[in-house]
């Protein structure tokens, strides 16, 4: 075990322990390091890459939240934990860093991460409406524009994909029913990069919210939770398929906040901008920033691709005022 406590500070800065498991890796390949704290595990991470460039070193990081926090892991840290889980799995390491606390927690089977993985390639066939179930059931969201991993978009004859455990996302241009070309492209700009042969999407979350993951946590719920479970707006959510705050699946509430606009065009998905707030990790409270000065703002729902319900299900408009802070 590597730990943090150590009594000579010119130790800490030979990093003699990083050391040694790169040598020990490099003769006795895969080696797993559980470390004292999630900072230890960062550090001997990237200095095991350098003292041995050629080693595969994986870090899989703890969700940094509490467990009762009101807020979900950020999609990154979501990202690269499924990220090194899948290299855990196959094998595919040379060095895994784990920190103890992180050891600690329950993680998805194996069969979890096969049964949702999957590779695309270019100049191959492809069903379109059988990769929509598949990101779905693999937990992606359909969104406008892909910013984050586990995010995807259908516009056309293009798709764009963020699959998880990716520093970049990718875009597929398709040919009719064929993948023509397989390009990474800039989340900021949403500019084209360079081509890639194949690409690897891993699930976008840890555990399943489909029919047998909501029945598995009903049961659950019910064994070990007193009362009348009905009554727990958690219980009630999940069960309806709305990961509520702290539950990570994006994309589940699709709350839309119109900041000094008017209604949208209601049969079009909602746009995705300052005047269009979109809140899609099940929040029941969020903080706006608004400049100084008077403001409506108005809620509106969408369904999974962002498109008002029919009925509209809003709320009245609400009208404010936003004050300077005092200097």
């Amino acid at each position: 075990m590597a730990g943090e406590d150590r009594q000579d500070p010119r130790r800490r800065r030979l990093s003699a322990d990083a050391l040694w498991l790169a040598g020990r890796a490099a003769a006795r390949a895969p080696l797993l390091v559980l470390t004292a704290s999630a900072h230890d595990a960062e550090r001997l991470t990237s200095e095991i890459a350098w003292f041995a460039t050629k080693l595969r070193v994986f870090r899989l990081p703890d969700w940094e939240i509490l467990p009762y926090d009101q807020f979900s892991p950020h999609p990154d840290l979501v990202s690269e934990r499924l990220a090194t889980l899948w290299q855990l799995a196959n094998g595919a390491f040379d060095v895994g860093v784990v920190p103890i606390a992180t050891a600690l927690q329950r993680l998805p089977p194996r069969s979890y991460l096969a049964g949702r993985t999957f590779d695309l390639r270019a100049k191959t066939r492809l069903d379109l409406e059988q990769l929509r179930a598949q990101l779905v059931l693999a937990g992606y969201s359909h969104v406008q524009q892909v910013m984050t991993p586990g995010e995807f978009c259908v516009r056309g004859g293009l798709i764009d994909l963020f699959p998880t455990g990716s520093a970049v996302p990718y875009r597929l241009d398709l040919l009719g029913t064929e993948i023509e070309t397989i390009r990474t492209f800039d989340v900021d700009t949403q500019r084209s990069i360079y081509p890639v042969s194949e690409v690897r999407l891993l699930p976008a979350r840890e555990f399943p919210l489909d029919d047998d993951g909501r029945n598995h946590f009903r049961n659950a719920f019910r064994e070990r939770f007193e009362g009348d479970p009905t009554k727990s707006r958690i219980y009630k959510d999940v069960s309806n398929g709305v990961a509520p705050a702290g539950i990570d699946k994006p994309n589940t509430g699709h709350h839309h906040l119109l900041v000094d606009s008017k209604l949208p065009p209601l049969d079009l998905p909602i746009p995705n901008d300052f005047n269009h707030l979109h809140f899609g990790a099940g929040q029941t409270e969020a903080t706006v920033n608004l400049p100084p000065g008077r403001h409506t703002l108005q809620l509106l729902l969408g369904d999974e691709n962002h498109v008002p319900h029919n009925p509209p299900v809003m709320s009245k408009p609400i009208r404010i005022y936003v004050s300077r802070r005092a200097e």
